[in-house]
């Protein structure tokens, strides 16, 4: 019965922090940008996630993002494809079919922060979310970055 307790009492306090935390967009945008799309730039890697994965690398990212969208492995920022479930896996020629080329493509920029109270001191995360369309299918990349703690009272 005391264990029971103490549980309830756990997921009791752990729906309190999530009740108090503040999530705030402070921005977004969407800009066009040049992307390259050839052979050295769409790519089925695993560089920087756990299976092998259709991505962009998109240079012109680095000018419009504060955090740093490169994989690790990688020489510039990168976009990974957001596939469709019911479809077949996305390969490199189904995105090069009509060649390669320049291609202008929208960027849409979200940062978000998130406030979130933990004993005396306030926990500040930024999250950039990057999304876009190249040759009718939907890239994306996330990045996250703890920022300095802060009083509490800024957790408001």
């Amino acid at each position: 019965m005391k264990f029971i307790f103490t549980v309830l009492t756990l997921l009791a306090s752990l729906q309190a922090f999530a009740d108090s935390t503040i999530t705030q967009v402070i921005s977004d945008k969407t800009t066009a940008i040049h992307v390259d799309l050839n052979t050295s730039t769409v790519k089925f890697s695993t560089a920087g996630y756990s299976e092998p994965t259709l991505k962009v690398l998109v240079p012109e990212l680095a000018a419009i993002t504060i955090l740093d969208h490169r994989n690790v492995g990688e020489n510039s920022p990168c976009m990974r494809v957001v596939e469709d479930n019911n479809q077949p896996p996305l390969t490199v020629p189904d995105i090069l079919k009509n060649g390669s080329g320049t291609d202008v493509i929208s960027v849409r920029v979200v940062e978000t922060v998130k406030k979130m109270p933990y004993g005396n001191v306030c926990i500040v995360s930024l999250t950039e979310q990057v999304d876009t369309m190249i040759r009718g299918q939907h890239f994306t990349h996330s990045e996250g970055q703890e920022l300095p703690q802060r009083n509490i009272a800024d957790c408001k």
